[in-house]
């Protein structure tokens, strides 16, 4: 006997409609998409003004070339979010919910409580330093400044950010693959701009002394 495939339905999953489906098991019948779908959801994710931040913040600890080498290779462990992330889609269910299955429903407490501080800091931290960038278009556009413009920018942002995940699954996916071209062009806009204020002879002198720390500890 073969398997029959159901019938694929779109009516909880179509971009700009809210989505009806949350913690609950979706139905196979309404499961849809390829792997490379996911493509754009992480590659705009990753694209962001966070990536400069982030990267100038690791570059001021000062880390050796072994010790940036180890920073590098810990990316590896990327691979474990997708390889625990294979039980919720082959079931529908997020991995959160699934979890409770193992470690019970007093026991799924801790881990669901530190999944959700992570999310909540990453977010603060994405609407705060994308609200000072709002904040700056604002004032090279209009000239607005002060703590008003800023209060605005992170109002605005913020209404944009829970408004797009309000709506669900199908329309984060169509979003971001907007941003993923709007964010590649704006990134290769800012490196332009950023490496003429490149000091080249800096750059030399500390990668002589990452590697000089490195071969003489």
């Amino acid at each position: 006997m073969t398997r029959e495939e159901p019938i694929r339905t779109y009516g909880n999953t179509e971009p700009w409609h809210v989505e009806s489906n949350g913690a609950n098991a979706v139905p196979d019948a309404e499961r849809h998409g390829r792997p490379r779908d996911v493509f754009w959801i992480w590659f705009a994710g990753n694209l962001n003004i966070t990536a400069i931040v982030i990267g100038a913040v690791i570059y001021s600890y000062g880390l050796s070339w072994f010790q940036s080498l180890v920073a590098l290779l810990g990316l590896a462990a990327f691979w474990l979010v997708g390889y625990f992330g294979i039980p919720g889609m082959t079931q529908g269910r997020p991995t959160m919910v699934l979890s409770e299955q193992l470690f019970g429903r007093i026991g799924n407490k801790f881990p669901t409580a530190v999944s959700w501080l992570n999310l909540v800091g990453w977010e603060t931290v994405m609407l705060v330093i994308a609200a000072f960038a709002f904040q700056g278009v604002l004032s090279l556009a209009f000239h607005w400044t002060g703590g008003a413009t800023l209060i605005l920018s992170l109002a605005v942002v913020t209404a944009a950010a829970f408004s797009i995940a309000f709506l669900g699954y199908a329309t984060i996916a169509k979003m971001q693959t907007i941003f993923a071209y709007l964010f590649g062009i704006l990134s290769v806009g800012v490196f332009a701009l950023l490496l003429p204020h490149v000091k080249q002879g800096f750059v030399k002198v500390r990668l002589t002394e990452m590697i000089e720390q490195t071969t003489n500890p």
